[in-house]
């Protein structure tokens, strides 16, 4: 079975577009060398897993392999055992659309939103690498490279070191047990959870099912008191003499959910779904962070391209193997991150109709844009004034985040220059 997961063929199973740029190697010239010598390296034992590098993002610890071989073999064991193991990674785009299927309904129920606190560094691994290491299922070999990952990053009982690709599969093993009960639990009909972000939809006692959630959640993690609370939903219409209630709110990976509380009669609730106000703040964070770039460096084609890729939509190499069915690249960007959003409504026929989307935060950032290019108050202004035309200025705030959503605008650009791009937005 070794010799399968780190044959060449198998090894050429991970192989991922992109490869070559991120670990300076020549994929295109000398693709099949590459590998075979990766795999004659992988097969004789000799991959070691405890040279890797720390980094930080977001405030998180993280690691990095950048060594080709090791990533490869890293790839190699995670495909294995999702495969072993019937490990399904979680879908963000079908969770959401779950999440507006389930809140069109006009019955009552209550969404329970939960958030695993710490949740990679709370991860369980002592059962989880005796389980693995010992697993006669696997190879030797397969169980020789869990030994030294687990070794190199679990010298303590309890987390899983974030960015290793193999952290992802290990934590899904670990909760897939609580999804399963959770799912048990009475008056809980529809369950979503992508990584430590969880939405439940019962129709029994949020506080008791909240309570039992608690209890089955794997030994020493437990959930962010912040994020965690229930939103309960009543049926029917409202009487007139009532007076109007408010819609409630929540948000659920970079989506806001917006939702009646009442539905109209026989007709469905109605929902709005809007990008998230965190991941507007984000964008707004990056604008400023590329203008106070601009004050130093005074590079107007780097601000303009800057602006363009935040407002816009582009191309990026697909993660994952290179020979997918298709094209090798997926779309990112403003309308392709929330292409979800938009008003929902299920017609008498039961059939799930979308409306245009409202992109009123948009136009917000579409103002922030204008004005710290033109407002007197606009610490820019005189920047852009001194140093830049006004028939630049004028191109700069023509850029429009609300028509780069709705009009899907596509920007082309190298990675090596979308590389550039970032380095105004570490960690953001």
């Amino acid at each position: 079975m070794g010799h399968a997961v780190f044959s060449a063929g198998g090894l050429a199973q991970v192989v991922r577009a992109g490869d070559s740029r991120k670990f300076k190697v020549d994929l295109k010239g000398d693709r099949d060398n590459i590998i075979e010598a990766a795999s004659i390296n992988a097969l004789a034992g000799g991959v070691n897993l405890s040279d890797f590098h720390r980094t930080r993002f977001r405030g998180k610890p993280c690691v990095s392999y950048n060594d080709y071989e090791r990533a490869l073999v890293l790839r190699s064991v995670a495909r294995h055992l999702k495969r072993r193991l019937r490990v399904r990674t979680p879908d963000r785009t079908k969770a959401v659309r779950g999440v507006i299927s389930s809140l069109l309904d006009r019955t009552p129920f209550t969404v329970i939103r939960c958030d695993i606190a710490a949740f990679y560094e709370s991860i369980p691994t002592s059962i989880l690498r005796d389980n693995l290491v010992f697993d006669t299922a696997s190879s030797g070999l397969v169980r020789g490279y869990l030994s030294q990952y687990f070794n190199s990053h679990c010298a303590t009982p309890t987390g899983l070191p974030r960015g290793a690709g193999l952290s992802a599969i290990l934590a899904e093993i670990v909760i897939r047990p609580f999804d399963e009960e959770v799912r048990r639990i009475h008056g809980v009909y529809r369950y979503f959870r992508y990584a430590d972000d969880i939405i439940v939809f019962t129709t029994g006692d949020a506080t008791a099912t909240l309570s039992k959630m608690r209890k089955l959640l794997p030994k020493g993690m437990c959930f962010n008191r912040s994020k965690t609370y229930p939103i309960p939903f009543t049926d029917g219409p409202q009487r007139a003499e009532e007076p109007k209630r408010p819609p409630k709110a929540f948000e659920y990976l970079g989506y806001m959910f917006t939702v009646d509380d009442v539905s109209a009669g026989k007709k469905s609730r109605s929902v709005s779904v809007t990008i998230s106000p965190k991941k507007i703040k984000r964008m707004q964070t990056k604008m400023l962070l590329t203008f106070h770039d601009y004050t130093r460096n005074q590079d107007s084609n780097l601000l303009f391209d800057r602006i363009s890729f935040i407002a816009s939509n582009y191309k990026i190499r697909r993660n994952g193997n290179v020979y997918h069915k298709g094209s090798n690249k997926i779309k990112s960007g403003v309308y392709y991150n929330y292409s979800l959003c938009g008003k929902y409504k299920i017609t008498g026929s039961s059939e799930l109709i979308k409306s245009e989307p409202n992109v009123d935060n948009l136009k917000m950032l579409d103002g922030m844009l204008r004005s710290l290019i033109n407002s007197s108050r606009s610490e820019f202004r005189q920047v852009l004034a001194n140093q830049t035309s006004v028939q630049f200025r004028r191109r700069l705030a023509s850029i429009c985040f609300a028509k780069g959503f709705t009009s899907k605008i596509l920007v082309r650009m190298t990675p090596e220059r979308i590389g550039v791009l970032k380095r105004a937005w570490r960690n953001v």
